[in-house]
């Protein structure tokens, strides 16, 4: 059995991860923003979302849906913030 530093190692390297990935998606949405712009298309697009929501729940236990759908509502918030300034 693993001790319990060792996995708190395991979540730390995780964390890193997410920060990491979360940084990526932060980039690829100004670049969004770039090509709405230049299309002259609304920065909201709730049907995006929705699906995406959805994707992202599908393979999981429904007991997870509504925290995923909590942490993507943050980071569409986010998004749209950086695309709206």
């Amino acid at each position: 059995m693993k001790t319990l530093q060792e996995v708190r190692n395991e979540i730390d390297r995780v964390d890193n991860e997410l920060v990491s990935l979360l940084e990526e998606r932060v980039a690829l949405s100004l670049k969004v923003k770039e090509i709405k712009v230049q299309d002259q298309t609304a920065v909201l697009d709730s049907s995006r979302e929705q699906d995406i929501i959805e994707r992202l729940q599908s393979g999981l236990n429904e007991e997870h849906h509504a925290y995923i759908k909590a942490i993507y509502g943050l980071i569409f918030d986010y998004s749209r913030l950086l695309q709206n300034k």
